[in-house]
C-alpha cells in the first residue's frame, strides 16, 4: 500500500511540476517576444518610409539595445534623408540655372 502511495505522490508532483514549468515558461517567452513584435511592427513601418516612429525601451537587456540601435538608425536616416531634399530643393536648381556654359 505504501508503494502506492508513493508512486501516486511522485506522478502527482511531477504533474504539478510540469504545469508549474510550462506557466513559467509562457511567462519568460511572451517576456521577451513581445519587444520583438514592437521592433518588428516598428521595423515594418521603416520600410514603408516612415522614419517617425521610434522603439518604447522598457528593458536593459539585449532587446533594449537592439531598440536603441533601431531608434539611432531611425534618426541618422531622417537626418540624411532631410539632408538630400534640402540638397534637392527647387532653389538649387534656380541658382544652377544662372550660371552661364562654361562658367563652371
Amino acid at each position: 500500500m505504501e508503494i502506492a502511495q508513493t508512486r501516486w505522490r511522485v506522478l502527482s508532483l511531477g504533474i504539478v511540476g510540469v504545469a508549474v514549468s510550462m506557466v513559467v515558461a509562457a511567462f519568460l517567452a511572451r517576456r521577451i517576444v513581445a519587444p520583438l513584435r514592437g521592433i518588428d511592427r516598428r521595423d515594418s513601418g521603416g520600410g514603408t518610409g516612415d522614419l517617425t516612429h521610434t522603439i518604447a525601451v522598457q528593458t536593459h537587456d539585449e532587446i533594449a539595445v537592439l531598440a536603441d540601435n533601431f531608434n539611432h538608425m531611425t534618426r541618422e536616416l531622417c537626418k540624411h534623408l532631410m539632408a538630400l531634399e534640402e540638397s534637392n530643393s527647387p532653389a538649387r536648381p534656380q541658382s544652377l540655372g544662372a550660371v552661364r556654359p562654361g562658367q563652371l
